[in-house]
């Protein structure tokens, strides 16, 4: 395909009309070529929906001038983008990562400007992508950005940020900013700590060390070795700022320059810090076909708690304040609540005083208007740590009972760790306070890094090495299609009937279609997890079968239904854990750890 946006699959759509053979033929290739051993009437559905897609790349260009794509001829629909920030210079730190789904119609034009790897003593470039032409630092066209990846500063752990810059002195291992007690300059060093933390919009809301233009633009270009962005850096210690148009904190829509009511937005973004080690690049990949250009054509809202949306609460618990790094709860440690509707934040009413419920404070958003709901997104005072027992729940207007879309566990009383991000939970990825739906693609994320993800090996001569924790770099051999068993593969009950009370699933990696499992079954914890076979759909394999919990707040347990990894005491065995003690972090089978054992899954699919 060329950088047009004109789409092999036009071509093989035309060709299909040659008839059933043709196809069947086709089928038949591709499956043997993916070790598919799925029944061919089932992944013919798959393969069709492969052909709609696209994809191109970007490199930085050799005249440092945008690179244009251009929507071809029946190709409106929905568009994943994903960026990434350069690196600084020699030891400097890495570029972030931002990405979100787009609805694009033909004819729209995107540039995207990819940044360098800094040289000498400088940080390195963001990239982004913009709605009108322009060189990387033209005035006029970076006002059009809708989406950044901000770049790493000179220092080494000055980090290409995401709503902020992220410091070398309060960024620990895998990017995670340090909490208040590990460093003494504490996590408010890096941030402006007034009530406009989380800009509601751009004008009111500027970080500290971070440099805004003369002119009060928000210009790509940094100083003094920092990191460039959204915002960028005039210090080396200090990455830039990401931006994603729409995202919650960040900015809404951008309205199209050249066509008047016409704006762009993303829908289900994500930004993570300190992913990229050399040049910057960028990736858009068509993930839903609207090829006739029908309105109300989008992704499916697999969450439907946010479909009727009157009020939001947020929820601390006062018993755990201890365990809140010693936080006592005020109305000051709930810092703001957004939500997003079609790219632009929702009008409302913020509480100025706490609602007490049993051992819990809270504070409501009242929305204007009872709506539908894309992105909901909360922020407390201090960033680095888990909070204990965090809630978040929402109300229909009338309802008099709280519907909980974030809740604590039984399991652990952690959450994930807040960071400048804040707690989003969208309204396109699944429930968390509920069990998967019965299958998807899937970034799988260890709470215990906030930059990487669960990786397969590349290559066949290492198939026997471990999965691993890795950056997020856009390969499918970081894609995991999770998958509900086949009745004939379930667990059954003495009497053969199919136990109904679990939940168990296969984990394959998109990249050769090889599946998760306990690498040399030696029922011990310690034992690497690979991704060395394909999964066995005709007989039941317990090492590559596994179970999946929500546990309701954000994140999910994975662990083997190998029974012999299971003990009597509180130290159960069996789950899946990062080797925190080595750099690379190897996966393998671990005891029982609350902090350890959780995952993120973000669904990377958008059929329904």
């Amino acid at each position: 395909m060329n950088n047009k946006g004109f789409a092999i699959s036009t071509l093989i759509y035309g060709l299909s009309i040659m008839g059933i053979m043709l196809m069947a033929i086709l089928m038949g290739t591709m499956s043997s070529n993916r070790n598919n051993t799925k029944e061919l009437s089932q992944s013919i559905e798959k393969e069709l929906i492969s052909f709609s897609k696209t994809e191109t790349s970007f490199n930085p260009s050799p005249t440092a001038s945008s690179q244009e794509y251009l929507v071809g001829e029946g190709q409106s629909g929905w568009y994943r983008i994903e960026l990434w920030g350069a690196k600084g210079a020699g030891s400097g730190a890495n570029g972030a990562y931002t990405t979100g789904v787009i609805s694009l119609t033909e004819g729209d034009i995107l540039y995207f400007n990819v940044g360098k790897k800094g040289t000498d003593s400088s940080g390195g470039q963001s990239t982004d992508v913009r709605v009108l032409d322009g060189a990387y630092n033209d005035a006029t066209s970076y006002n059009y950005r809708i989406m950044v990846a901000a770049g790493g500063g000179s220092g080494t752990k000055a980090v290409g940020g995401t709503l902020l810059g992220y410091k070398s002195s309060t960024v620990g291992t895998d990017g995670k900013l340090k909490a208040s007690s590990e460093t003494s300059e504490g996590t408010e060093g890096i941030f402006d700590t007034t009530s406009t933390l989380i800009g509601v919009t751009t004008s009111s809301y500027a970080p500290v060390d971070l440099k805004i233009t003369a002119n009060g633009q928000l210009g790509p270009v940094a100083t003094n070795g920092g990191g460039s962005g959204y915002y960028s850096s005039k210090n080396g210690d200090v990455g830039g700022t990401s931006f994603i148009a729409g995202y919650a904190g960040s900015g809404n829509a951008i309205l199209d320059p050249e066509e008047a009511g016409k704006k762009y937005y993303f829908i289900d973004g994500i930004m993570v810090p300190g992913v990229n080690n050399g040049d910057g690049k960028a990736k858009i990949t068509k993930v839903l076909d609207n090829r006739e250009n029908l309105p109300g054509i989008e992704p499916p809202r697999i969450n439907t708690n946010l479909s009727i949306v009157k009020k939001i609460r947020d929820c601390l618990e006062v018993d755990g304040s201890s365990k809140n790094h010693g936080e006592t709860i005020s109305v000051d440690s709930f810092q703001s609540i957004i939500a997003m509707k079609d790219g632009n934040q929702l009008a409302g009413t913020l509480g100025s005083a706490l609602d007490p419920d049993g051992n819990k404070r809270c504070r409501t958003l009242t929305l204007n208007t009872e709506t539908a709901v894309d992105e909901i997104a909360t922020w407390h005072a201090k960033k680095g740590m888990d909070y204990y027992n965090h809630t978040i729940e929402v109300q229909k207007a009338g309802d008099t009972t709280w519907t909980l879309i974030k809740k604590k566990s039984g399991s652990t009383s952690l959450s994930e760790t807040e960071t400048p991000t804040g707690f989003h939970i969208s309204a396109f990825q699944p429930d968390s306070t509920k069990a998967l739906p019965k299958a998807g693609n899937y970034y799988i994320m260890p709470v215990l890094t906030e930059n990487k993800v669960i990786s397969a090996q590349q290559n066949a001569s290492d198939d026997q090495n471990p999965i691993t924790a890795s950056f997020i770099n856009g390969n499918k051999t970081q894609i995991w299609s999770i998958e509900l068993l086949d009745d004939k593969l379930r667990k059954k009950k003495a009497d053969g009937s199919i136990d109904t009370s679990v939940r168990e699933y296969k984990v394959i990696e998109l990249a050769r279609y090889k599946a998760m499992g306990i690498h040399n079954d030696e029922n011990k914890a310690g034992n690497a997890i690979t991704a060395a076979t394909s999964f066995n759909n005709y007989a039941r394999n317990d090492p590559q079968i596994w179970t999946i919990t929500p546990l309701g707040n954000g994140t999910y347990s994975i662990k083997t239904i190998v029974s012999s990894f299971y003990t009597a005491s509180s130290k159960q065995s069996g789950y899946i854990l990062p080797n925190t003690k080595q750099s690379n972090r190897p996966i393998m089978i671990g005891k029982n750890d609350l902090n350890g054992q959780r995952y993120r899954l973000i669904s990377l699919e958008y059929m329904s």
